[in-house]
C-alpha cells in the first residue's frame, strides 16, 4: 500500500513539471485555458480581434469573465466553483514577496489584480480577498 502510483523519486519533478503553472505568458495562457474550458471562447475571440496573442489585453477579458462570474456566483453554484478554480490557479502564479519578478507574475498581477481592483461591483475583490498572493497583489489598489 506504501507505493499506489508506482511512480520513482526520480519522475516526481516531471510530474510536478507538468502539473505547475508554466513561467512564460504563452505557455501560461495555454495552460490556464486548457484548465478552464469557459476561457477558451474568450481566447478564440482574441486571437479572432487581434491576430495575435497579446496576453496583457486578454487578461482583461478573463478578469472581465471572473467578474461575470462572482457576480453570478451567489445563485449559481456553477459560477462560484468556477471562479474558485480559476482563482486557485491565479493565486500561486503570483510570485512569493521577495521573489524576482517574471513575465507570468507581471500578466497576473498588473493585468487581472490590476483590472478587478476597479470593479465596481465588489464581488470579484471580496473573492481575491480569499487568497493570500492575490490579497497582496490587491492591497496598493485599496
Amino acid at each position: 500500500m506504501g507505493q499506489c502510483s508506482g511512480m520513482t523519486p526520480e519522475q516526481i519533478p516531471i510530474l510536478r513539471q507538468v502539473t505547475e503553472a508554466p513561467r512564460t505568458q504563452r505557455e501560461f495562457v495555454d495552460w490556464l485555458v486548457a484548465r478552464h474550458p469557459g476561457l477558451t471562447q474568450i481566447l478564440e475571440e482574441h486571437l479572432t480581434d487581434y491576430d495575435e496573442l497579446l496576453s496583457h489585453v486578454l487578461f482583461g477579458d478573463v478578469t472581465r469573465h471572473a467578474a461575470d462570474l462572482a457576480r453570478r456566483a451567489p445563485e449559481e453554484p456553477g459560477a462560484d466553483a468556477e471562479l474558485l478554480r480559476l482563482l486557485e490557479d491565479l493565486d500561486p502564479a503570483i510570485l512569493p514577496e521577495g521573489e524576482d519578478d517574471d513575465p507570468v507574475n507581471n500578466l497576473v498581477w498588473a493585468s487581472f489584480v490590476e483590472n478587478a481592483s476597479t470593479d465596481a461591483d465588489e464581488p470579484l475583490r471580496t473573492r481575491l480577498r480569499s487568497f493570500p498572493n492575490l490579497a497582496r497583489a490587491l492591497s496598493p489598489y485599496e
